[in-house]
């Protein structure tokens, strides 16, 4: 009797499948609770593979860097390479906090293109135009200010990307970065020397993004007047 219901049944789903809704309410299920989430989790995994094959490679990297950095000192002025010239601001653009400032030495003085701006002991920025008499250069509160920063503490590499409100990039979420940690120029953004103190770190911030999301005050401080050290490439 089973078996008579069991035919019954079979013939009964055969017929049902001759007709187009029952087969596409069939496919809509098989596709939404087994199809799909197999695809998701195909893509989960290849996504966590990739980012681990990321990772291993930017460790070595920054390994890599690191130890070369420091085999040598930092040092801001090699011994014979570069000259040191003084100078006087003449005009903040805007004023308080200043994206760019035209200093009193130009092309006359030996200024060029790139040379490093230093004040009190710390990066005010670089020489973006230069003319005769006069120079203008960019800060480290300018969008356009670039430079690759070593932590001194930790010795993470990292970009440092000027503006109001600097910001540290390209550091990877599981290296150690802290509130407070020196940041000093790496010497690898190919237009500054390696050792010259620019910010400290204010905040850090983990989400779910490859990169820490980190702060930076920068140490130069335009409030405090001083007279510029310029450092020629």
């Amino acid at each position: 009797m089973r078996d008579i219901y069991r035919f019954l049944l079979a013939l009964l789903v055969a017929f049902l499948f001759l007709f187009p809704f029952p087969r596409r309410l069939v496919h809509n299920l098989f596709i939404g609770t087994l199809y799909v989430p197999v695809l998701r989790a195909e893509a989960a995994l290849l996504d966590i593979l990739h980012l681990r094959q990321e990772r291993d490679y930017l460790l070595a990297q920054n390994a890599e860097m690191s130890m070369a950095l420091g085999r040598k000192p930092f040092s801001v002025i090699g011994e014979g390479s570069v000259g040191l010239k003084t100078a006087r601001p003449l005009r903040f653009d805007p004023a308080g906090v200043p994206q760019r400032i035209t200093i009193d030495v130009g092309t006359t003085s030996g200024i060029g293109y790139g040379d490093v701006v230093m004040s009190g002991g710390a990066l005010a920025g670089r020489v973006s135009e230069a003319e005769a008499s006069t120079s203008l250069l960019i800060t480290p509160f300018n969008r356009d200010f670039v430079a690759g920063v070593l932590d001194t503490r930790s010795h993470v590499l990292g970009t440092f990307k000027g503006g109001e409100k600097p910001v540290i990039d390209h550091i990877p979420h599981w290296e150690d970065v802290a509130a407070g940690d020196t940041l000093v120029t790496s010497g690898l953004s190919g237009f500054l020397p390696s050792g010259i103190p620019l910010a400290v770190v204010e905040n850090v911030y983990r989400t779910d993004k490859p990169f820490l999301a980190i702060n930076a005050r920068p140490l130069y401080e335009p409030s405090r007047l001083r007279s510029f050290v310029i450092v020629g490439r």
